[in-house]
């Protein structure tokens, strides 16, 4: 098990998804190395089960993520029918990918946009910035 504070993890989950949605969320760890092992989906709102499924699965050669779209309740994949609301907007950076200095990415994100994002999160290999949204916006697409 890695060394993080999973009870954090839990309660950035909360506050990012807050009172917009009672829709699942979908954490997911994956082997960072493609076919290196299964997937291990969870969907779910209950911060004691996000964070006992993070404390078995994050483990060397594994990473966590959540889906930043909730997923219908009773869906049992993440697939896209299976997309309920997006309570913010996003944007990935690939630092590293694309030489970018974190810094200066942050800087600019905060100071040069006329909304700088609410969130952003260091994802290991670059920048996650999320606005969040006062009311989810419904993205359930009918089959």
């Amino acid at each position: 098990m890695r060394d993080h504070d999973y009870g954090a993890v839990a309660d950035f989950l909360a506050a990012f998804f807050g009172e917009t949605t009672e829709h699942a969320v979908e954490i997911r760890a994956l082997p960072q190395e493609h076919g290196a092992g299964p997937n291990r989906p969870l969907f779910t709102r209950d911060a004691e089960l996000v964070q006992a499924h993070c404390i078995r699965w994050d483990g060397p050669g594994r990473a966590v993520y959540f889906g930043v779209a909730t997923r219908l309740n009773g869906a049992p994949q993440g697939r896209r029918e299976d997309l309920a609301e997006l309570g913010a907007l996003w944007v990935d950076i690939d630092l590293y990918k694309h030489g970018l200095d974190q810094g200066e990415v942050v800087a600019a994100l905060c100071t040069q946009l006329l909304l700088p994002p609410s969130v952003i999160v260091n994802s290991g290999g670059g920048l996650h910035a999320y606005w969040l949204l006062n009311e989810a916006i419904d993205i359930h697409v009918a089959t």
